[in-house]
């Protein structure tokens, strides 16, 4: 989100379970939205072990406590970087890795791959599901948005290449 002084925004924000003390640190550039998609327990969170505490404890603010951090930095790669660090930083201060939600000391999995074993035991267990229809179409489409919004941001930037040489 940028604000009108050409800052770009984002958040840290801590999530600590009232009843036990145990929390969990994320970062966002949208905190309303990803504040909706904590309400929706339908879907995965941010982790296996953040997602089993939403199931077993609800998601209400009644029973979490939700602090949030705002930061502004003037370019968005500014702000990725900040963001990361103090997430970084927070779930070490914390210690929310072994005594909380999160399963990583922050990124999630920005900028890391899968190994070739891994990528086949992925394989090897999606080899067989039988897929709705329905299902087929709704990936079928978004994997037509994602090819999308790549092929616009590369004719986007194809003039400004050529203008710059």
């Amino acid at each position: 989100m940028k604000t009108q002084e050409s800052n770009y925004v984002g958040y840290i924000y801590i999530r600590t379970l009232i009843s036990t003390g145990l929390k969990y640190v994320g970062q966002t550039v949208d905190i309303e939205h990803r504040n909706s998609q904590w309400r929706d327990t339908n879907n995965p969170y941010a982790g296996k072990k953040i997602n089993k505490a939403r199931k077993e404890n609800g998601v209400s603010d009644t029973d979490w406590l939700l602090e949030v951090i705002e930061i502004k930095a003037p370019t968005k790669k500014d702000r990725a970087q900040q963001l990361d660090y103090l997430e970084e930083i927070y779930i070490i201060k914390n210690d929310s890795v072994n005594n909380g939600y999160n399963q990583s000391y922050g990124r999630g999995m920005k900028g890391l791959h899968h190994t070739l074993e891994a990528k086949a035991k992925i394989s090897q267990k999606l080899t067989g599901i039988k897929r709705s229809d329905e299902t087929k179409r709704k990936i079928s489409e978004a994997v037509k948005r994602r090819w999308a919004k790549q092929k616009q941001s590369l004719q986007q930037a194809v003039p400004a290449l050529v203008s710059a040489a």
